[in-house]
């Protein structure tokens, strides 16, 4: 396991899903810049969800982050 956490920075499982999905993408941001392997991302947002603290009809999909020009992007669905 990283160094680094996602947390959930209040979310709930009952969160209004647009500012879940706003709050949560800075937190796989940073674990990605801090080589955080995307699997290990998403177990952590997995655990966050079993504990009610991330809405469980949000999954992450997919996330990219480019140490080069420090672009970053996911889909959650």
């Amino acid at each position: 396991m990283s160094k680094y956490e996602v947390k959930d920075k209040g979310i709930k499982k009952d969160s209004e899903a647009t500012s879940a999905v706003s709050t949560i993408f800075c937190e796989v941001e940073n674990a990605l810049v801090n080589s955080v392997p995307l699997k290990e991302v998403q177990e952590q947002i997995d655990t966050l969800q079993e504990k009610g603290k991330f809405p469980s009809n949000l999954q992450l999909l997919d996330a990219f982050y480019d140490s080069k020009s420090s672009s970053s992007c996911f889909a959650i669905l």
